[in-house]
C-alpha cells in the first residue's frame, strides 16, 4: 500500500518515426488531494542524421539506446536534446541496412578470392536517390595499356575489370557502370525505384590488398538540390572543382604512361548552377610543361594525335553541350563531342585549352566502349598523350 505522501513519476522514452518535432505529452491523474500529477512523459523525436563530433568524421542516425543496440549500431554522443544517441551504422559482408546513413568498411589481404554483397533498402517509401561516397575504394585495376608501347592485339582487353569488380544491382532502374581500380574520393549516385538494391564486390586474387570505406546516404524525392537531378551519376555542388573519370590517379600530379580509363562507361555528371552564374568552363587539371614531352595531360580519349570533335568521336568521348572557347561563349553553335589527345575546340590544336558552355543545366556526358583501337596510325597507345588516359578536368562557373 502506498502512503499518501509518496509520489511516483514515471518517465517513458518512446521512439517514433514521424515528422513531428521534439515535444512532450502529459497524461495526468488526480491524487487523493485533488492535485494533478504527471505520470508519463512521452518523448518524440525524428530519426534524423546526426553528427557526434570527434576525429572520425562519421555521421549517424538519432535513435534511442535500445533501438541503436537492436540495429547493431555503435552509440556515439547524444542527440534530440539528450533523449537519443547518435548511432553509427556499419555493415560487414552479407549485411543489410535500411538506415539513412550507413558505412561499408572492409580491408582484404592480397590473394583474396571472394564475393562480398551488401543490401541497401529504402529508409522511407519516398526515397529516390542513393549516394555512395568512396572515402576509400581501392581494388585491383583493369587491364592496363602503355602509352607509346605500340602494342597490338591487346585492345580488346585494355580497360576491362577482369580481376576485381564493384557493381550495383538496381532493380527497375538504371544501374551504374561496373568499376575497379583506384577510386578514393570519388562518388556515385543512382536512382532508387525498388525497395532494395545490392552493392557487390567480386575479388579475383592477385598480389594487391583491397580496401573500401563507403558512406551510403539516402535522399528523398524533391531533394535534388543536394542529391542531384535524376539520372546524374555524379553531382558537384561547388562553383569550382574537379571531375575525373573512374580509376584516374587523382592523388598524383602527373599522368604516367600506364594511366588507363575503364571500358564500358556511360554516365552523366552534373554541376549545380550557382546564383549569378551563366556559363561554365573546363580545362585539364594536369597540363605538363612543354619541355617535358613524355608527360601526359589529364585528357586522352580515342584515336588521333590532336584534338578531335563531333563526328570524329565515335567510340570514347565526353559530351559538353555547345562547347566553345572562353572568348566565344554564346557566340556560335558550339561543339558537342570532345575526344582525341588534346582537349580543345580547335581540331588543329596539339595543346589543351578551356572549353566553355552556357547551355543549361551544366552537365557532362561520358562514354567509353568495350575496346581500344590498337592498329596502325590510329593506335590509341602511340604518342603522348595516349588515347587511353580518360580525363581529369577542373571546372569553374562564369558570372553573368
Amino acid at each position: 500500500m502506498l502512503s499518501s505522501g509518496t509520489v511516483f513519476v514515471l518517465v517513458v522514452s518512446v521512439l517514433v518515426r514521424s515528422t513531428v518535432s521534439l515535444d512532450t505529452a502529459n497524461v495526468t491523474s488526480q491524487s487523493r488531494s485533488g492535485r494533478a500529477l504527471s505520470l508519463f512523459e512521452v518523448v518524440k523525436f525524428k530519426n534524423d542524421a546526426c553528427n557526434p563530433g570527434g576525429s572520425s568524421g562519421r555521421m549517424g542516425t538519432c535513435y534511442t539506446v535500445d533501438e541503436c543496440s537492436r540495429r547493431s549500431g555503435s552509440p556515439s554522443g547524444t542527440c534530440a536534446n539528450g533523449f537519443g544517441v547518435c548511432c553509427i551504422m556499419s555493415l560487414s559482408c552479407g549485411g543489410s541496412s535500411s538506415d539513412n546513413c550507413t558505412y561499408l568498411t572492409e580491408s582484404m589481404s592480397p590473394g583474396s578470392v571472394m564475393e562480398c554483397q551488401y543490401e541497401i533498402c529504402k529508409c522511407a517509401p519516398d526515397v529516390c536517390r542513393i549516394r555512395l561516397d568512396f572515402l576509400q575504394h581501392t581494388l585491383v585495376g583493369p587491364v592496363i595499356g602503355t602509352t607509346e608501347s605500340g602494342i597490338e592485339d591487346s585492345g580488346n582487353a585494355i580497360g576491362d575489370c577482369i580481376t576485381d569488380t564493384f557493381s550495383v544491382k538496381n532493380p527497375r532502374a538504371k544501374s551504374p557502370p561496373d568499376i575497379c581500380g583506384f577510386n578514393n574520393g570519388q562518388h556515385m549516385i543512382y536512382d532508387m525505384a525498388s525497395p532494395c538494391s545490392s552493392l557487390d564486390f567480386v575479388l579475383g586474387g592477385g598480389g594487391q590488398a583491397r580496401n573500401w570505406d563507403i558512406k551510403v546516404t539516402q535522399y528523398k524525392c524533391g531533394e535534388e538540390d543536394v542529391a542531384g537531378p535524376l539520372g546524374c551519376l555524379q553531382y558537384f555542388s561547388n562553383p569550382m572543382g574537379r571531375i575525373s573519370s573512374y580509376n584516374f590517379p587523382t592523388t598524383s600530379t602527373t599522368v604516367d604512361e600506364n594511366t588507363t580509363h575503364l571500358s564500358r562507361q556511360t554516365y552523366s555528371m552534373c554541376i549545380r548552377r550557382e546564383a549569378g552564374m551563366c556559363a561554365i568552363c573546363y580545362i585539364p587539371a594536369i597540363i605538363p610543361l612543354v619541355e617535358a614531352a613524355d608527360d601526359q595531360a589529364s585528357f586522352g580519349l580515342n584515336k588521333g594525335e590532336d584534338a578531335a570533335v563531333d563526328t570524329e568521336c565515335r567510340d570514347d568521348y565526353i559530351q559538353i553541350p555547345f562547347g566553345e572557347t572562353v572568348d566565344a561563349i554564346e557566340g556560335g553553335p558550339g561543339i558537342q563531342l570532345f575526344c582525341g589527345r588534346a582537349f580543345n575546340v580547335d581540331t588543329a590544336a596539339t595543346v589543351p585549352a578551356s572549353v566553355c558552355s552556357s547551355h543549361l543545366p551544366f552537365q557532362i556526358h561520358y562514354v567509353t566502349t568495350q575496346n581500344e583501337v590498337d592498329k596502325g596510325k590510329n593506335n590509341e597507345m602511340i604518342n603522348f598523350p595516349g588515347g587511353i588516359v580518360g580525363f581529369s578536368l577542373d571546372y569553374r562557373q562564369v558570372p553573368c
